[in-house]
C-alpha cells in the first residue's frame, strides 16, 4: 500500500548472518495508510501483511519467528480465505511450518538450508501479498505461478521490475505470472512509496547481499524505528523450539 511521499531515506538491507530466531511485536502506527482498525490480541494496531514479512525472515534464514499476539480472529470475507489464512497458505506451500500458539503465530523453516519450494499461488483475494510472494518465489528452488493479479496495478509493475533487476525470470502466460528462480544479485530496490514493496526488499536482503532500498520511509511511516526493530530481530538468537513459541533459557 502506497504511503504519502516524504524525503527519501536510502537504506541497505542487512544480511541474516545467523538463522533469525526471535519473538517480535508488530505494532503499526495508529492512523497510518494500512491501519484498518484491526488490533492484535493485546489491543495494538495490527496489519497482517506487514507482519508476514517478519514470518518470512524465518523462512529464508532457517530460523523461527513468533509474531506475538497475532489476532485469534481473522477478518471475514464474502468469498475465499481470510488474509491470515492466505498468509499461512503461501508460507506453508513454500515449505514453512506455520502454527498458532498461545503467544501468537510462529513460522519455522523446514529446511536446514533455507530452501523454499515453488508452487501455484492465487492472490485474487490478497493483492497486497504479491511483493512478498514474488520475493519468496524468486528465492525458491523450483518455479512458481502467481495468479489473480491486476497487470495495470502500479505495485505489480514496480515489484516485477525489481525482481527482474535482481535476476529472476518473470513471464506472463495468460493471466499467470511465472517465476523462474535464478541466481539473484543485490542492487537498487525501488520501493515506489509502497510499504509492501519495501518490506519485500528487506526480506530479499536477508539472503542476497547489497540490496539497497531507495527509500525506507514507506516502512518507517507504518512501523516507526523499523530499521532498529529489524536488526534486533536478526540478532535476537532466542532459543525457540522449531514450530512452537516456547522459549528456553
Amino acid at each position: 500500500m502506497t504511503v504519502p511521499a516524504t524525503t527519501a531515506q536510502p537504506w541497505r538491507a542487512p544480511l541474516a548472518e545467523i538463522p533469525v530466531r526471535g519473538r517480535v511485536v508488530v505494532e503499526i502506527a495508529s492512523g497510518c495508510p494500512v491501519d484498518s482498525g484491526r488490533t492484535d490480541d493485546a489491543g495494538r494496531p495490527f496489519d497482517a501483511v506487514v507482519a508476514a514479512a517478519f514470518l518470512a525472515a524465518a523462512a529464508v534464514s532457517t530460523g523461527t519467528v513468533v509474531v506475538l499476539d497475532w489476532p485469534r480472529t481473522s477478518p471475514t470475507t464474502a468469498d475465499g480465505p481470510s488474509i491470515d489464512d492466505r498468509i499461512r497458505f503461501v508460507l506453508a506451500d513454500m515449505g514453512v511450518y506455520v502454527v498458532r500458539s498461545v503467544e501468537g503465530l510462529t513460522a519455522t523453516s523446514r529446511s536446514t538450508s533455507g530452501d523454499l519450494r515453488g508452487g501455484r499461488f492465487d492472490l485474487t483475494d490478497a493483492p497486497r501479498l504479491l511483493p512478498l510472494t514474488l520475493v519468496l518465489a524468486a528465492m525458491a528452488e523450483t518455479p512458481s505461478a502467481v495468479s489473480g493479479l491486476d497487470r495495470s496495478d502500479p505495485v505489480v509493475t514496480a515489484v516485477t521490475a525489481n525482481i527482474r533487476d535482481a535476476g529472476a525470470g518473470l513471464e506472463w502466460v495468460g493471466d499467470d505470472l511465472l517465476v523462474q528462480p535464478r541466481a539473484l544479485r543485490g542492487g537498487r530496490w525501488s520501493t515506489s512509496g509502497d510499504v509492501d514493496v519495501a518490506m519485500a526488499g528487506a526480506v530479499l536482503g536477508l539472503r542476497i547481499p547489497e540490496v539497497r532500498l531507495d527509500d525506507i520511509t514507506p516502512v518507517l511511516d507504518v512501523l516507526p524505528a523499523f530499521d532498529d526493530r529489524w536488526l534486533r530481530l536478526l540478532w535476537a538468537d532466542e532459543h525457540l523450539l522449531p514450530g512452537t513459541s516456547t522459549w528456553h533459557a
